[in-house]
């Protein structure tokens, strides 16, 4: 039988050996029959495709599972500053100027303006919550609605 690794031996034997820790778990993933991991690695679909996770026909043991909720709320969510937007705005507008993949980049560059559009439109809605800060939280259904209304839909960015 093989031996179990935990995180600290394999870092204590990467130092060692001059050798990558992740990698070293990584490449002993491939003949492991048990493996422990964080339940964002099962969640998050990014996560899953990157660290090559198949759970077709796996048996999988949850620890904790009244965590799991927050969890896959979290793997689910994604926030972004209005800063971080018109940032993004801007370079997608200079990709598009520049002929630069403009297909691709006009769609994009159009959520970006449709974004920063609502956003304007719905800060007289924001309620203060700490110094500089104001907020106002939308249920599901009412931002899909608002998403939908500027054109934001699974049909339009499948």
């Amino acid at each position: 039988m093989c031996k179990a690794w935990d995180i600290e031996e394999l870092v204590s034997l990467g130092k060692k050996l001059k050798a990558c820790p992740y990698y070293t778990a990584r490449e002993l993933i491939e003949d492991a029959h048990i493996i422990f991991c964080p339940y964002n690695y099962l969640l998050d679909a990014q996560i899953r495709e990157s660290m090559e996770i198949n759970l077709k026909e796996q048996i999988v043991i949850l620890d904790e599972a009244h965590n799991i909720e927050d969890c896959a709320r979290e793997s689910a969510s994604y926030s972004v500053t209005e800063v971080q937007l018109r940032f993004a705005r801007d370079e997608l507008d200079s990709m598009v100027n520049n002929n630069i993949r403009k297909k691709d980049h006009e769609p994009l560059r159009a959520v970006c303006y449709s974004l920063i559009n609502w956003l304007e439109a719905n800060t007289e809605h924001l309620v203060e919550r700490d110094y500089e800060s104001s907020c106002k939280i939308w249920s599901g259904s009412e931002m899909l609605l608002n998403l939908h209304k500027m054109g934001i839909t699974t049909a339009t960015f499948p």
